[in-house]
């Protein structure tokens, strides 16, 4: 009789304890998401300081794509919007006459080469112009590659432009200028 009774009080004590978990589950994820809008609302203030003449809609559907891209391959977010600002100012449709494309500027015809040589999804030009998620994303994957390839170079990400030491040196000034506002403007 005994063993009757513990088990009908254990089949009530346990929906209790689930659900009290099941709250405090509830509560971090809210924490979670809060952090992580702080963080989207962070990044969309250092796109304001540094360029103009975007929606706000538009600044924050960037900065929404560049925290997760940023936390997917662990690279700094102020060098992406740096580099972002150095390549397009934000702004999507363009072309250089190198033939890089989209904010990102990304030179589709090198880098479908190199990431099939490296085994990777292939890159879809016409997406990369007209998706900046997919382009942003791409340009994370591709600092991803360039970190690992330079792992003792402080400033690997310079080698996002030109590998050529001038072009190098003259690309990280400009973004180290940008860095540098973000960071005190």
């Amino acid at each position: 009789m005994s063993n009757f009774i513990l088990i009908i009080a254990a089949t009530m004590i346990l929906p209790i304890k689930d659900n009290l978990n099941g709250h405090q589950l509830i509560q971090e994820e809210l924490a979670m998401q809060s952090k992580i809008n702080k963080e989207i609302f962070e990044i969309s203030q250092k796109i304001k300081r540094i360029s103009y003449g975007h929606s706000k809609e538009y600044i924050r559907k960037i900065s929404k794509y560049i925290y997760k891209s940023s936390e997917k391959y662990n690279i700094n977010e102020d060098i992406l919007i740096s580099i972002i600002q150095k390549e397009s100012s934000f702004r999507q449709n363009i072309r250089s006459r190198t033939n890089d494309v989209s904010l990102v500027q990304i030179n589709p015809r090198w880098w479908r080469k190199e990431f099939k040589r490296l085994k990777r999804s292939p890159l879809n030009e016409e997406k990369l112009k007209k998706d900046t998620k997919y382009a942003i994303d791409r340009m994370a994957e591709i600092l991803s590659i360039l970190k690992d390839r330079h792992k003792d170079d402080p400033h690997w990400y310079a080698n996002y432009h030109s590998t050529t030491k001038k072009l190098k040196n003259r690309y990280l000034a400009s973004i180290q200028k940008i860095k540098y506002k973000i960071k005190n403007m």
